[in-house]
Order: structure tokens, then C-alpha cells, then sequence
């Protein structure tokens, strides 16, 4: 860092006038958050009343992708449970699945459930939240356009299946480890329930028989990855994210909200400040 600061001062000593100098600082300011982010990025997709977001970090040597149903409105079918993401990321990396949990501070919903209960302990530690039998990877890596999902990217997580089971690979494949339902990942159940949970009717039954499906959970969960072939989170450019709900590809599905990069918005921001400071310089 401190090299860093002495090649900027060095640098920026060549313009003397201070306009000039201000315009050094900006550019050298966007380099930095250009050649230094690596925080975890974070994405976001809206429509309506359904809001969800997919986070990527890195977490030691694996990394970790949170998607959560964040929509405060609660769920009336399965059309508002999310039940997968599908996105890409350039040049293809492989993610090897490692496993699946429920997030900290989310629970599943079982049958019943007026609020929220605790999956079975595997494997020892309550505290793990093992879902990985219950949730599947999807990924095409190869550059043929006809490697590609059939919502038009290469990556998905899914728990709902979408009639994608023939390439999917759960996190977990123990038989003994399912949770519920059939050891394929098919159905509703276990689909991330939106932060508003679900609304019980005055006749004490939950709405739009959901019930029936449940577990569920609500409304996040972690999948874990070893990531190859170089990939480096602080470089990676993700994209193309589709947030699909319900059981079926043809049911509602939100694209994200595209935000600019760290460099950009410090550029915009930068250029924001050195257009006061030239302003309030031609003022005097």
C-alpha cells in the first residue's frame, strides 16, 4: 500500500496545476478498487412483490453462493417459492459442489409448522443444517453454444429439478441423508419460502395448500464449492442470473437488476468530486 502512495505522489507530481492533479488521484483511486476488490458481490432480481438475491464469496478455499427469497410478502402457491438460480460465469471455471446448508438464522418449515423447526441432526451437529440431499448443481462448461442450459445459461442450483435431473448432480448423494420426499430432486418441497413466511388463513390451514408440500425453507441457503481452473473471485465476471420460482421453467422467472462495478462507481464517483472541486475553482 505504502508503495502504492509513493507511486501515485510520484506520479500526480508531474501535473502541477491542480485540476490535473485531482484528475491523477481519480484515476489512480479507480485502479485501486479495480485491482483490489474482493468482497463478496452481491446480485439482486425484482419483480412485483418477489425480490431475491445471490451472493458469491470466498470463504478460505471454497466458494460460497447464498440465495435468498427476500420478498417480505408471504407465499401463497408455489409460483412464491424460489426454487433455483441459473447463471454464468466467463471462461466456464468448474465448481465442484463440496455441500448445501440452511443459512444462519433461516429454518425449514416442515408439515404443520405454525412457525419454524430444525432439520434432523446430520451429521451429529443440529447446527449443520444439511441440505445437500435435497438440492442439485447444474453446470455445462464447454464452449459449444449448445452446451447451455435451457434457460440459457451454464450454471444452475437448483432444488425443484425442472425437469433438469439428467445433468444435475446433488450436493449430498447419500440416500440416508434425504430429508424428505424422493431421493431425486423433484417437487416443491424444500424450495426457499420468502421472508414473509406463509400466511395462515382463520381456518388455521395454510394457503394455497401449501402445507402439503412442505418442508420448505425460509429463505436462504448456502452451497459450498471447490472452484478450478484458475478462477479468482476478485477478477470473475458473473452474469446472466435468472431467478426461477414455482416447478416449471415456464412459471414466473426474474432476471437480475445489473448494478456497475466497484471500478466504475468509484470512477463516477471520482469524476463527481473533481467536477465540484473544478466547479467551486471557477467560482473564485
Amino acid at each position: 500500500m505504502l508503495v502504492s502512495i509513493v507511486m501515485k505522489n510520484q506520479a500526480c507530481s508531474f501535473f502541477k496545476s491542480a485540476p490535473r492533479r485531482a484528475v491523477c488521484i481519480v484515476l489512480w483511486l479507480a485502479f485501486a478498487a479495480a485491482t483490489s476488490w474482493a468482497g463478496p458481490l452481491i446480485f439482486t432480481g425484482s419483480s412485483g412483490y418477489r425480490e431475491a438475491t445471490l451472493k458469491f464469496e470466498m470463504v478460505g478455499s471454497q466458494l460460497w453462493i447464498t440465495l435468498s427469497n427476500t420478498s417480505e410478502t408471504g407465499a401463497y402457491s408455489l409460483t412464491d417459492m424460489l426454487g433455483g438460480v441459473f447463471f454464468d460465469i466467463a471462461n466456464d471455471p468448474i465448481l465442484t459442489p463440496v455441500w448445501a446448508r440452511v443459512d444462519t438464522g433461516s429454518c425449514l418449515i416442515n408439515p404443520g409448522d405454525v412457525g419454524c423447526s430444525s432439520p434432523a441432526p446430520y451429521p451429529t451437529d443440529p447446527g449443520y443444517r444439511d441440505i445437500g440431499a435435497e438440492w442439485a448443481y447444474l453446470q455445462y462448461a464447454s464452449g459449444s453454444p449448445s452446451q447451455v442450459l435451457t434457460t440459457g445459461q451454464r450454471y444452475g442450483i437448483t432444488a425443484v429439478g425442472f425437469g433438469l435431473d439428467g445433468t444435475s448432480v446433488q450436493f449430498d448423494t447419500d440416500p440416508t441423508h434425504n430429508l424428505g420426499g424422493p431421493t431425486s430432486i423433484d417437487g416443491g418441497d424444500f424450495a426457499l419460502a420468502p421472508k414473509g413466511g406463509i400466511p395462515t388463513p382463520a381456518n388455521g390451514h395454510f394457503n394455497g395448500g401449501l402445507v402439503a408440500k412442505a418442508p420448505f425453507i425460509m429463505s436462504s441457503a448456502v452451497f459450498a464449492f471447490t472452484p478450478e481452473n484458475g478462477f479468482d473471485l476478485a477478477t470473475a465476471i458473473i452474469g446472466n442470473i435468472r431467478f426461477q420460482y414455482g416447478t416449471d421453467l415456464s412459471e414466473m422467472s426474474i432476471p437480475w437488476d445489473p448494478v456497475p462495478e466497484p471500478a466504475t462507481m468509484a470512477l463516477i464517483g471520482g469524476g463527481l468530486v473533481l467536477l465540484g472541486f473544478l466547479r467551486r475553482r471557477v467560482a473564485r
